[in-house]
């Protein structure tokens, strides 16, 4: 069995949110087919291939999740973000990051304000990586849009300055949370 935690968050006053989650535990391979984990296995191997900041080294620290990108339209807000992290000696923030779509192509939303974040936390020595996540994005018939944003990701890493301190992508997947998971079968692997 593997056992998947989620956590609690930490709201701007310092104090943990309300809505704790606890840990649920998988069977392996009990609802994952093969072209699952090959898929997975290849997002992987991208995300790590991923250019990334010698600078962007493991640290001590606190971490936050960002899930609005109010938090970062503007420089007063991009400001009082970094002043909150370094009150409470927050070193990495998680900013999720909305996507638009245009004829196919993956576009990632408010880019220029999201490097402007990175460029002011990487002064404070605050690392940064892009969140992404839905619970359906891994099931076959997603692989492709999901694919396509993780290349529009890539690609607006490789417009930072090199000296940032841009970690790459995580991704906050819960399929065990759909219908179709629950489920089981063969449906939403193929």
């Amino acid at each position: 069995m593997v056992l998947i935690c989620r956590g609690n968050t930490l709201r701007e006053d310092g104090g943990r949110s309300s809505n704790y989650r606890p840990p649920v535990w998988i069977q392996p391979g009990s609802a994952v087919k093969a072209p699952m984990r090959i898929f997975v296995i290849w997002l992987l191997v991208a995300t790590v291939g991923m250019p990334v900041s010698l600078n962007a080294k493991q640290r001590k620290g606190l971490g936050m999740w960002v899930w609005s990108n109010s938090s970062f339209l503007t420089q007063e807000s991009r400001q009082q973000l970094v002043q909150f992290c370094v009150k409470h000696r927050i070193t990495h923030l998680d900013v999720h990051t909305e996507m638009t779509h245009d004829s196919g192509k993956a576009i990632l939303k408010d880019a220029e304000a999201f490097k402007d974040l990175i460029v002011l936390a990487g002064q404070h020595n605050i690392t940064i990586a892009a969140l992404r996540g839905h619970p359906k994005m891994f099931f076959a018939d997603n692989h492709e849009r999901t694919l396509r944003e993780l290349r529009a990701i890539v690609a607006f890493s490789e417009t930072l300055p090199e000296d940032t301190l841009f970690k790459g992508i995580k991704y906050d997947v819960e399929p065990y949370c759909t219908k179709k998971w629950k489920a089981g079968g063969r449906s939403f692997t193929q």
